[in-house]
C-alpha cells in the first residue's frame, strides 16, 4: 500500500504543473470534466490523500512489533515490548533523517554542476501553468562552497524537529519531520499503555486519535488510528484463537512450544505453515459475505480518498454533500478529514481481514517491489522531475508539433497529452531506476548502520 502511495505521489508532483485541473474534483465547472478526475481514477493524482495513507500505515506498522510482543503466549511479554519500543525509538531518527541527508547533499551537487538548470528554464507560467514547486537556490556562479554553506543551513534547519522548514533542496521532505514527532509521541503513549489490558489500550489509542481531532493536528490523527487499527488486529486474532481452542479436537492438537514422545522432549517451532500468494482468480473465487463487506469497507475508503483538496465542499460533485453533513474540524486544512476517513477505512479492511482479493492487490510482485523501494521512490522522485521532467515535457511538444513555434501557445491538446504521456514514460523509468539504486546504495544500509550502532552502544 505504501509503495502505490509512493508512486501516486510522484505521478501528483509530475503532472500538477502542466496540468492544474487536475487539483479539483471532476464536474466542478466547465474546465473540470476529465475521466481522470472521477472518484477512484482520481487517486493516481491524490498527493494529500497518499500522504494520509502514508501516516497511518506508519502508526500502524510502527505499533505492530511492540503490540505483537505484548499479546504472544511466550517472549517476554511487556519487557520484549519495551525493549522493541526502546530499539524503534533509538533508531527512528536515522532511519527517517540519514536517507533524507544523502538525497539533499546529491541534489546539492547536481545544482553545482548545472543538472538544474535545464528544469528551471523550461518551469515558466506558460507551460508550467498550474501548481509550481519551489526550485532549490542555483548559486552556481558563486564558489561552490557558497553553494554547500546555504545546503548546511538548509539541512540544519530542517533537521530542528522543534521548530521544523521545509529543505530548500526538496520541499518534499517536509513529511519527515512529521514522521518523527509522530512517532515518538506514539511511542511514549505505547510506553504509557503497556501495563493495560488489550480492550484498555484500544479505547486508549483511540481517544488519543479524538484528542488529535479536536487538537488540530491531522497527523497525529492517522498515527494514533494506525496503532488503534493494529491493536484491533490483535484482539481479533486473540478471539479466532480462543474460539479455536475452544472448538471439539482443539485438544488433540500440539499447541505448546514442544511435546513429550517417548520421554523425549521434541521443540515445536509455532510458525505458520507458508500460504500460497492469491492469484486473481482464485481471490475472487473465494469471496465470503464478511469478505464482501470489507471489500465494500475498502471501497468507500477509496471513495473518500479521492475527495478533491481543492474546492471539494462547494463544486465537486458526490462531495457536496459529506462536507455539508460531517462535522467539520477546525483543522486549517479540513478538507484532510475526509483523506483521514477514508484511510482509516482502507487500511482497517486491508489489515482485518485475509480477504484474498485485497491481499492480492498488495501481495503481487509489482506491489511488494514498490513497496520495498517506497522511501527511496519518495526520496529520488523530485529531484528527477525538477531535472528530467519539466524540461522533457515542453521537448516532446515541440518534437510533436503540439503548441505554436512562434507563441509557444497548445494549439492540439492531443499533441500535449501525448508529449505529457511520453515524457512521463521515460521520467517513470528513470525514477524506479534511481530509486532502486538508492534503496540498495543508501536506504539500506542506513537502516543496517543503524542497527550497527544501536548494537555497539547497547553493549557498552
Amino acid at each position: 500500500m505504501r509503495g502505490w502511495a509512493s508512486f501516486f505521489v510522484y505521478f501528483r508532483h509530475f503532472s500538477s504543473a502542466t496540468h492544474p485541473n487536475l487539483l479539483y474534483g471532476y464536474g466542478a465547472n466547465r474546465l473540470n470534466m476529465w475521466i481522470v478526475q472521477l472518484p477512484f481514477l482520481r487517486l493516481i493524482v491524490a498527493g494529500p490523500a497518499m500522504v494520509s495513507l502514508f501516516f497511518i500505515v506508519s502508526g500502524y506498522s510502527l505499533s505492530w512489533a511492540p503490540l505483537k510482543a505484548l499479546h504472544a503466549r511466550e517472549g517476554g511479554g511487556a519487557e520484549a515490548a519495551l525493549l522493541r519500543l526502546s530499539s524503534a525509538t533509538f533508531r527512528r531518527a536515522a532511519r527517517l533523517f540519514l536517507p533524507a541527508v544523502v538525497s539533499s547533499f546529491l541534489i546539492m551537487w547536481c545544482v553545482l554542476f548545472g543538472l538544474y538548470d535545464r528544469g528551471q528554464l523550461a518551469f515558466t507560467v506558460k507551460d508550467m501553468p498550474g501548481y509550481r514547486e519551489p526550485q532549490p537556490p542555483l548559486l552556481r556562479t558563486l564558489p561552490w562552497h557558497v553553494q554547500f554553506k546555504d545546503w548546511m543551513r538548509a539541512t540544519w534547519a530542517f533537521l530542528n524537529v522543534w521548530a521544523p522548514s521545509k529543505h530548500t533542496y526538496d520541499v518534499h521532505l517536509w513529511t519527515l519531520s512529521v514522521e518523527f514527532r509522530c512517532s515518538i509521541v506514539l511511542f511514549a503513549a505505547l510506553v504509557a499503555f503497556v501495563r493495560c489490558r488489550p480492550l484498555v489500550r484500544a479505547v486508549l489509542l483511540f481517544a488519543m486519535v479524538v484528542y488529535c481531532h479536536y487538537s488540530d493536528y491531522w497527523q497525529g490523527w492517522l498515527f494514533f488510528a494506525g496503532s488503534f487499527l493494529a491493536q484491533l488486529k490483535f484482539i481479533q486474532e486473540d478471539g479466532r484463537a480462543a474460539a479455536s481452542a475452544a472448538s471439539p479436537g482443539a485438544a488433540l492438537l500440539p499447541t505448546a512450544g514442544a511435546v513429550a514422545v517417548e520421554n523425549h522432549v521434541i521443540s515445536l517451532q509455532e510458525k505458520p505453515l507458508p500460504q500460497p500468494q492469491p492469484t486473481l482468480s482464485t481471490a475472487f473465487q473465494r469471496l465470503s459475505w464478511p469478505d464482501v463487506l470489507r471489500v465494500l469497507c475498502f471501497t468507500l475508503g477509496l471513495f473518500l480518498l479521492s475527495a478533491p483538496d481543492y474546492n471539494f465542499s462547494h463544486t465537486a460533485p458526490g462531495y457536496i454533500w459529506l462536507s455539508q453533513t460531517l462535522p467539520p474540524p477546525t483543522w486549517p486544512e479540513n478538507w484532510r478529514i475526509l483523506h483521514c476517513l477514508g484511510s482509516f477505512f482502507a487500511v482497517y479492511a486491508v489489515s482485518s481481514t485475509n480477504t484474498h482479493l485485497l491481499r492480492w492487490l498488495f501481495s503481487n510482485a509489482l506491489s511488494r517491489y514498490l513497496g520495498r523501494i517506497s522511501y527511496a521512490l519518495y526520496l529520488v522522485h523530485g529531484p528527477v522531475v525538477h531535472m528530467l521532467g519539466f524540461w522533457l515535457v515542453p521537448w516532446f511538444w515541440d518534437l510533436l508539433g503540439a503548441r505554436d513555434p512562434a507563441t509557444g501557445a497548445i494549439k492540439s491538446m492531443s499533441g500535449k497529452e501525448a508529449g505529457f504521456a511520453a515524457a512521463f514514460l521515460i521520467v517513470t523509468a528513470v525514477v524506479v531506476w534511481a530509486a532502486d539504486v538508492f534503496w540498495r546504495c543508501v536506504d539500506a544500509r542506513c537502516v543496517q548502520l543503524a542497527k550497527w550502532v544501536e548494537a555497539n552502544l547497547a553493549a557498552l
